[in-house]
């Protein structure tokens, strides 16, 4: 028995690469190097306890070291897995929106950290297989609460899943359009007329980029002004960022059903420049401190005076109104 396995372990590492086989050091490692997430599911209360610890810590120290990366060995197929397995799939999905929770008492806070990103796109690759559900909430999960840079960093192995997959919908064609992707794929994915106008602008369609970007100066309404930053974000281009740092000081504001005012449109713009600036204090922590229920009017003052200063660093802009009210969140009682 024990000569068989070793002939069927040879048999594996001799279809690896030279770097693949040094990284399989031990009977674990090869496991892993056949069904990574079983060997995670084994592993499951060492992962529950490195999402809580996360919680608390800079998500890129995450302890996700060692033999821990099982991710690193995205090369392997799991589209065979069975339904059975759905709850190890969402536990890890689970996790990461733990320790980037999305709502607004936390205030958005993205998830920057490789290896989750990594077992998102792995779990999005099974779209069309027995984890399709699982692979929906990893891909929604992908576009609404990770950095937008951590995404384009990982192109390859993302493009590499959606390929594969035969009947892609709108979420995937948006996810596909935040990766690095060569003139030719632009020009093949613009061909199809069903796309979203802001996934166009993303690939390079300047008429609809110019339509949202109008839009957005235009409109004054809150909710629908607040859904047209998000496209302007997505977008991406170096103008739509600076028309969002032109407008930062709009007189726009959100009220409740009872008229207490709730937010301001600079929450929004500041939330969103985070998908391309995860790692920036005045975008995170900083903004955080200045939103704090009862903060004081000159603290929140000074921070949007720090943010217009960090935004013509970056941008070279300056807002090109001055509001009266130094506001960004109201406490509201419903």
């Amino acid at each position: 028995m024990g000569k068989i396995k070793t002939i069927i372990i040879f048999a594996i590492l001799s279809g690896l690469t030279v770097a693949q086989k040094n990284s399989f050091v031990d009977g674990e490692n090869q496991l892993l190097a056949i069904q990574p997430l079983e060997w995670m599911f084994n592993k499951r209360n060492y992962f529950a306890e490195i999402f809580e610890n996360c919680r608390y810590v800079n998500q890129k120290e995450c302890d996700f070291s060692g033999k821990q990366k099982f991710i690193e060995y995205a090369h392997v197929e799991l589209s065979e897995w069975e339904n059975s397995r759905k709850d190890l799939l969402n536990a890890f999905i689970n996790g990461c929106i733990t320790v980037a929770p999305y709502t607004e008492s936390n205030n958005s806070i993205l998830i920057n950290n490789e290896m989750m990103v990594q077992g998102l796109i792995l779990i999005a690759g099974l779209y069309e297989t027995s984890g399709e559900e699982s692979a929906k909430r990893a891909i929604d999960v992908l576009l609404r609460k990770c950095s937008y840079t951590m995404i384009n960093n990982k192109s390859r192995i993302l493009q590499a899943k959606i390929k594969k997959i035969k009947n892609k919908n709108n979420a995937l064609y948006e996810l596909l359009a935040l990766t690095e992707l060569d003139n030719s794929t632009r020009c093949d994915l613009l061909d199809n007329d069903l796309l979203d106008k802001k996934i166009r602008a993303r690939l390079g369609d300047k008429d609809a980029e110019s339509d949202l970007i109008e839009k957005f100066k235009n409109e004054n309404e809150y909710w629908k002004k607040e859904r047209l930053v998000s496209d302007l974000v997505y977008i991406g281009t170096d103008t739509c960022l600076k028309t969002l740092i032109l407008h930062f000081n709009d007189s726009l504001f959100d009220y409740t059903e009872k008229g207490c005012l709730k937010e301001s449109i600079r929450c929004a713009i500041i939330k969103g420049l985070r998908y391309y600036y995860p790692d920036e204090r005045v975008l995170n922590s900083e903004y955080i401190e200045a939103v704090k229920p009862f903060q004081k009017e000159e603290y929140i003052e000074e921070y949007i005076k720090r943010f217009e200063i960090w935004a013509f660093k970056v941008f070279g802009v300056k807002p090109v109104s001055q509001s009266a009210k130094p506001f960004l969140k109201g406490i509201c009682i419903n």
